[in-house]
């Protein structure tokens, strides 16, 4: 994945009529006046569905004031959106960021070899502590495409600020 296009979804919406864009920057902007900005330190890293067969290999967070910080936003957000008359949420929230995803065409020997490695990397004793701030809530647009995503912002909401759009 592009670093530019390292994230973590708070809530995914699918497709959002143009008359709902509206209401969705009012919930997103409420939810993000309601936290303060906060840091989130890399943890471990794991894959999709298992690592035996990995499709997507992603890095989790450190279980700590941060993530308890980044659930309360997540919260914030689906309370928000409710507000205004968005279906609710009812799947687990797993944060993570996903960092690769492994094409149909990577042979399952070439899978279970890069699943093992990956997971190699937090068993790694020496490794660096990487933390990194969060500060803002970003709406954005997804478009799948065969090449990969492509992410268009919509809005950006800065944690306990004014929002600029």
């Amino acid at each position: 994945v592009a670093s530019d296009l390292l994230h973590i979804t708070l809530r995914f919406l699918g497709e959002v009529p143009a008359g709902r864009i509206v209401a969705l920057q009012t919930a997103i902007r409420d939810a993000a006046r309601a936290i303060e900005p906060f840091e989130l330190q890399f943890a471990h890293t794991g894959a999709f569905p298992h690592a035996r067969n990995p499709r997507v290999l992603w890095v989790g967070l450190q279980r700590d004031e941060g993530v308890a910080s980044l659930q309360r936003l997540q919260s914030s957000v689906n309370r928000h959106l409710e507000q205004h008359d968005f279906r609710p949420d009812h799947k687990p929230f797993s944060p993570h960021i996903t960092v690769a995803r492994l094409r149909d065409r990577s042979s399952v020997e070439e899978c279970r070899a890069l699943g093992a490695a990956w997971l190699a990397l937090h068993n790694q004793p020496d490794k660096p502590a990487r933390s990194f701030p969060v500060d803002t809530l970003t709406i954005m647009r997804s478009d799948l495409r065969p090449e990969g995503p492509r992410y268009t912002p919509l809005a950006h909401c800065p944690l306990n600020q004014t929002p600029r759009l």
